[in-house]
């Protein structure tokens, strides 16, 4: 809705009126509503104060009132601050006594010259309601002085209300100048980010301000309960903060965070999307059994906060996010949701707690938590999931051998040692018709490598004897070194072939390498010592 304002000042206080799209308002006394005339009164807050209407006297009513007078006082401003507390809910200018209404404009010019003092919360509040229902200062500058005379023409027609986006601006200002600074309590900023939300919601801004405008816990629990409902749709570390937002900070207090970072979010996360694709607690889905499902409730925006701006909301739909939208339909608003009261807390944390304490006992990692019997259905879940996790950690370990590349490796052998040969040697060679063989005794594989030692001891396992000697000699604490230099081996070659030829027997490492210094995985030390036959 755009309205027009006029005001017209021409001979005196009783020929002034105001008037939006064609109505006007005199300055005609409205019945118990006039202020006594006493030079203590500026005019303006007398003639503001003859435009109220008392109505039905329902609260619509209030904040209709509210709107007609807050556009009539948009560029008034005075010089007498009020200095007391005052204190009540829903305030609106026709509340207040005079010395308190002149404290308050006084309050207000220093608040949109940028200067910010602290005032009673009720006078707060009712600056943001003027926020919320586009009262501000007209476009042009116009000034009304404490004595009610205008500075410039006597008529001037302004826009009734700014527009939605910079009401928004200017609540986030206030917020940051008035709340961040201290002033403001916490409760006020829950009352301005709800009021916020809902004004973005009823007059359509883009979701994307609109979120930017919302409690930030709220909006924090909507992200979560969407990484938790559509885990192929987000990373690990989205699913993992999702856990620690119902779960709270004894999540991220875990020894396996601590020690583990990344490697034991992406367990918690895995774990989860391991349970959700296969568990159905009560017959329904996990994600359903702990959170619910997303249901339609009654909706009634701004209705803690003096609002009004002549706007009637259209048939709409509103989506906030994924776990939020909104519908109107006749007037009538719902919000559709995941509600809190039907979350099961214990049965999420019963989950939760029962991963962190297998994980523990998996990576060998702190204090480990005693078996809770609330853990029960989840057990074997969670057991069946660590056990995949350990499969695909040996699988990516085992050792990838490049077919393809090794062809290549022994085609430029070959070119390169027939560039070495001789003439005799050549004639040695067996022409095969599609290209040049080596000889088929020295090279068919069935032969010794000339680069090993033979191993004679048809038991020595899978390791041939230089291996098992430098493997014993770790075994036994002696420096393998002085074996390997004399005979021209690097440290780092033996322990991979080690450990390739020891992999299918142990599945891990068994060999560690650094700084050219050998050295035996902690945990197999009786491995070693038995494939070693010390």
């Amino acid at each position: 809705m755009e309205s027009t304002i006029v005001q017209s000042f021409i001979a005196g206080p009783a020929e002034i009126h105001f008037s939006i799209n064609g109505k006007r308002f005199g300055d005609t006394p409205a019945r118990g509503s006039v202020l006594p005339a006493r030079p203590d009164v500026p005019p303006q807050i007398r003639m503001m104060t003859n435009l109220w209407e008392n109505g039905c006297g329902s609260f619509r009513q209030k904040c209709r009132n509210f709107y007609l007078q807050g556009m009539f006082m948009r560029d008034y401003a005075d010089d007498m601050p009020w200095p007391d507390e005052y204190e009540r809910y829903f305030c609106t200018y026709h509340d207040l006594r005079t010395p308190v209404l002149r404290g308050y404009f006084t309050w207000r010019k220093l608040v949109r010259d940028g200067i910010y003092k602290k005032v009673p919360d009720s006078l707060a509040y009712m600056y943001i309601y003027e926020l919320l229902c586009g009262i501000g200062p007209s476009e042009n500058g116009e000034k009304v002085s404490s004595e009610g005379r205008k500075t410039e023409p006597s008529e001037v027609s302004v826009r009734a209300v700014m527009p939605v986006r910079e009401r928004l601006e200017r609540i986030t200002g206030f917020e940051k100048e008035y709340i961040d600074s201290g002033i403001g309590g916490a409760d006020m900023r829950r009352n301005l980010r709800r009021w916020m939300r809902d004004l973005a919601v009823i007059r359509g801004v883009p979701h994307e301000i609109a979120r930017g405008c919302a409690d930030a816990e709220m909006i924090a629990r909507d992200d979560a309960l969407a990484a938790l409902r559509d885990v192929s749709l987000h990373t690990d570390e989205e699913i993992f903060t999702a856990l620690g937002t119902f779960y709270g900070p004894r999540l991220e207090a875990s020894p396996v965070i601590k020690k583990h970072g990344s490697r034991g979010r992406s367990l918690f996360a895995s774990i989860w999307r391991y349970a959700a694709e296969r568990l159905t607690p009560g017959g329904r889905g996990l994600f359903a059994a702990c959170f619910g499902e997303q249901s339609a409730y009654p909706w009634h925006p701004l209705s803690n906060a003096v609002f009004w701006d002549g706007v009637k909301s259209a048939d709409t739909e509103y989506i906030l996010d994924d776990c939020r939208s909104y519908r109107c339909r006749d007037g009538v608003w719902t919000e559709e949701r995941y509600e809190p009261l039907y979350f099961d807390k214990a049965l999420f944390a019963s989950l939760v707690r029962e991963t962190d304490r297998q994980l523990r006992v998996y990576l060998g990692t702190g204090h480990d938590l005693t078996a809770d019997e609330n853990g029960a259905w989840v057990r074997e879940c969670v057991r069946d999931a660590i056990e995949a996790d350990r499969l695909a950690q040996i699988e990516a370990r085992k050792p990838r051998i490049d077919l393809a590349g090794l062809g290549r490796i022994r085609a430029d052998a070959a070119v390169t040692r027939d560039s070495l040969l001789t003439e005799d040697d050549l004639g040695e060679r067996v022409n095969t018709g599609e290209g040049i063989d080596f000889d088929k005794e020295a090279y068919s594989g069935e032969g010794t490598n000339p680069s090993m030692p033979a191993n004679t001891d048809a038991d020595s396992g899978p390791l041939d004897q230089t291996q098992r000697d430098i493997l014993s000699l770790l075994v036994h604490g002696t420096d393998p070194d002085t074996y390997m230099r004399e005979r021209h081996l690097m440290p780092q070659v033996v322990a991979d072939g080690i450990n390739e030829a020891c992999f299918d027997e142990i599945g891990d490492t068994l060999l560690g390498c650094e700084d050219d210094r050998l050295y035996i995985i902690e945990d197999y030390t009786d491995d070693a010592a038995r494939i070693a036959g010390a």
